[in-house]
């Protein structure tokens, strides 16, 4: 939603039929208590303002990191005592029409959402509500137990909203598949494929040319045209294999996190059976996180891993192979942002990945780019051989004249140029 001015609020915009117009969903990250970075009241006066104006339009559901504590006077499942911020909250809610659906007592437990590492303190701070419009089909609402695959220290709040007199379309998902030439020799290639697309292609030739026209009509190009599409499609699809593509597999995923996920999977089973013991000394809590803390380091692991190894291969192939490099940059531009992190690596070999780090380490390299330094680690030896050939080249230079360009340069000699430059080279790369 372009509409959306704020870096606290996201959202989704959902088109519906003619009895509920749109939904509009906006995912909320609120400051926290005393936080310096924003201030709570004026995040909620612009949310109160988005959500006044989409309310217009449809019905709106808000999910998220609220950061405030809703007391008992919320309902049965109210935790604490009410803060500051939630009292804010609940002013908000009553004038935008709004309910907080997971503190009413269909929800099902666990009764908070966010723990330290170590579950030593929990509080109750991400919530989802819902304008007045959608109460009425609120299903279910469950906040999700701890989970292996969970790497947050928040817990999901599901809720099942339906919609009434609304009909789901079933689209047929087809799974997309890559044809893999690469197993098929230039034999089978030709047997397979090249020779029977000439057999046929001969036939529709022999077909045009039985006409006697030399113009076709716009039905007679149509209906050839067609026949050529359908015979390249069908030898493909009869004699060449297909890879299936599973698009669930995330581009940096490797057996060892396989095999961490299933370790971490095993060991969740085992305290779940064990009545989810949340004993700091006991051995089946104890080897349920350390296996879900080791599942969780080596993700996060390999998501830099693979986003490093992406920037230096865009890095290297900028001076080696410029298609190349385009090919990377645009292969990378639509990864999911959940899997993938700006990287780069700062001038003490340190890597950044913090967006105002890399900002500023860009502003750095930019200002010190072409400006001259008395850095003590200069290399003055270097220095004084560099000034001492420059003026004994200006010097050489002085009295030496020469007429190669007394005339103009012919296209002979541009030609000759051109045919000494490397292939698949940038102009001027030696």
């Amino acid at each position: 939603m372009r509409e959306i001015m704020s870096d606290r609020v996201c959202g989704i915009h959902i088109t519906l039929p003619i009895n509920l117009s749109s939904v509009y969903v906006l995912s909320v990250y609120l400051p926290t208590q005393g936080s310096r970075l924003d201030d709570f009241p004026m995040v909620l006066d612009y949310l109160e303002t988005l959500t006044h104006g989409l309310s217009t339009k449809g019905e709106v559901v808000i999910i998220g990191d609220i950061n405030c504590h809703l007391g008992a006077e919320w309902g049965p499942r109210g935790w604490g005592v009410t803060s500051q911020h939630g009292r804010l909250l609940k002013s908000f809610s009553t004038r935008c029409y709004m309910e907080v659906v997971d503190l009413a007592s269909m929800t099902k437990v666990p009764c908070y959402t966010f723990h330290t590492k170590n579950h030593t303190t929990t509080s109750y701070i991400d919530h989802v509500l819902v304008s007045s419009g959608l109460r009425n089909g609120i299903q279910s609402c469950e906040v999700i137990p701890e989970h292996y695959l969970n790497m947050s220290d928040h817990l999901p709040v599901q809720v099942s909203i339906t919609l009434k007199g609304i009909k789901r379309k079933h689209i047929s998902m087809v799974t997309p598949s890559k044809l893999m030439w690469n197993k098929l020799s230039h034999e089978q290639v030709r047997l397979k494929y090249t020779e029977p697309v000439e057999e046929r292609m001969s036939c529709i030739n022999s077909e045009i040319t039985e006409t006697g026209s030399h113009i076709l009509s716009s039905n007679e190009i149509e209906k050839y045209l067609t026949s050529i599409v359908n015979t390249l499609s069908q030898q493909v699809t009869t004699s060449v294999p297909r890879k299936r593509i599973n698009k669930g597999i995330k581009p940096y995923w490797t057996p060892k996190l396989t095999e961490l996920k299933k370790t971490a999977k095993c060991k969740w089973h085992e305290w779940n059976n064990a009545d989810r013991p949340r004993d700091a000394e006991n051995a089946t809590f104890q080897n349920y996180k350390y296996a879900k803390k080791q599942f969780r380091n080596a993700h996060r692991k390999a998501i830099k891993d693979f986003d490093y190894k992406i920037q230096r291969e865009i890095a290297e192939s900028n001076d080696i192979d410029q298609r190349y490099f385009w090919l990377l940059v645009n292969k990378n531009l639509n990864l999911p942002q959940g899997g993938k992190t700006n990287v780069i690596e700062s001038d003490k070999n340190e890597i950044l990945n913090d967006p105002e780090e890399i900002r500023n380490e860009w502003a750095s390299y930019f200002n010190t780019l072409a400006t001259p330094t008395d850095d003590d680690n200069y290399n003055d030896e270097f220095k004084t051989n560099v000034e001492t050939e420059l003026e004994h080249m200006i010097a050489q230079s002085r009295n030496n004249y020469n007429d190669y360009l007394s005339s103009p340069i012919s296209c002979t000699e541009i030609k000759h140029a051109i045919s000494l430059l490397k292939k698949n080279k940038a102009g001027g790369v030696g």
